[in-house]
């Protein structure tokens, strides 16, 4: 079976041999796929910054700051720590996949 990103080059390729900046039936069918999937980060985003709130409320401490002395072994071995930290790092991945989907404008 083809992977996605194998399907995505071979659009890709396609594109490129037909020499087609854009076309008529994939566009809306791309923004429409690219909209779901932003709303869909988004929606992990705020899900993940509430639990976030919840642990600086909870502990007194910004998640940044947290992350920082957690990674120095300076907050100690609470669950609690590690499921902040587990958060905080699948926080920071959603951020990188949106702007991972921005338009390019280069």
């Amino acid at each position: 079976m083809e992977t996605t990103i194998k399907k995505a080059e071979r659009l890709t390729h396609y594109l490129k041999t037909h020499r087609r900046e854009s076309d008529a039936l994939i566009d809306p069918v791309l923004d429409k796929l690219l909209d779901q999937e932003r709303q869909s980060l988004l929606n992990q985003r705020d899900e993940l910054r509430a639990e976030l709130d919840q642990f600086e409320r909870q502990h007194g401490l910004s998640s940044a700051v947290f992350a920082k002395k957690f990674e120095q072994g300076a907050m100690g071995d609470e669950m609690d720590f590690f499921d902040w930290a587990a958060t905080w790092n699948m926080y920071q991945t959603v951020l990188k996949s949106l702007d991972a989907l921005e338009p390019d404008f280069s």
